[in-house]
Formats: C-alpha cells, structure tokens, sequence
C-alpha cells in the first residue's frame, strides 16, 4: 500500500484508481467499523475521481464494477454497475488487444452469470 501511495499524483490516474480498489480491500481487513468505513470512503473517492478524469478507462471501470457488485448493500456504493457493465463490454468488443483484466472479467462473468445478471438487471 506503501508503494501505490508513493505513485498516487495527479497525473498518474492508473495509481490513483489502483489506490483506491486496494484501500477497499483493506476495509475487508480492519477490526473497528469507523476504520473500515474511513479506509472504504477513501478508497471509493480515488477511485472516483480517476473515472472522472478518464470515464471511458474500462480497466477503472472493471474496478469499479467488482468493488460495488460486492460492496455490502448498506453502504449504498452501487449506483454505477449499470453503466460500468456497459462500458467494460463495449471496451472489450472493440478491443484489439487482450489484457489481463479482461480475462479476470469474462472469467467472473461466466463463473458469477446470475450474480451479475441481476446486478445489472439484464435477462
């Protein structure tokens, strides 16, 4: 975590969005709530704010969309699933190259097709 802090500027979107999913992830690992909460708001708005400078960067999407499909419902971090589904699947059909995220998603996706069918309310 040390290191991607390190990275985190303004012009290193990647980094931020990085940050940001990893300090989510740390939240699963505190003990008090109010840490947890402080190091998943953390998260959320770095996260945030590099899909706001590159909000069609489906590679931040992806991470946005598996961090909020399995984010706790009372935390209400679920409002953009819809839209990243639909920008992770156009990014990967007119994609010319094959990243390693995009494995990881249509692997998700084939392994989790209900979970993510329902997410995004597609039948």
């Amino acid at each position: 975590m040390v290191l991607l802090e390190s990275i985190n500027d303004k012009e290193n979107l990647q980094g931020k969005a990085y940050l940001g999913a990893a300090k989510t992830l740390v939240a699963e690992c505190e003990f008090m709530p109010w840490t947890k909460y402080a190091y998943f708001k953390d998260g959320t708005r770095l996260l945030e704010e590099a899909i706001e400078a590159a909000p069609q960067n489906a590679e931040f999407r992806y991470l946005r969309f598996m961090i909020q499909l399995n984010a706790p419902a009372f935390l209400d971090y679920n409002t953009e699933l819809k839209e990243d589904y639909k920008v992770i699947h156009s990014s990967m059909q007119n994609s010319n190259q094959q990243e390693i995220w995009m494995d990881y998603f249509t692997q998700f996706e084939r392994l989790n097709k209900q979970k993510v069918s329902v997410a995004v309310q597609i039948s």
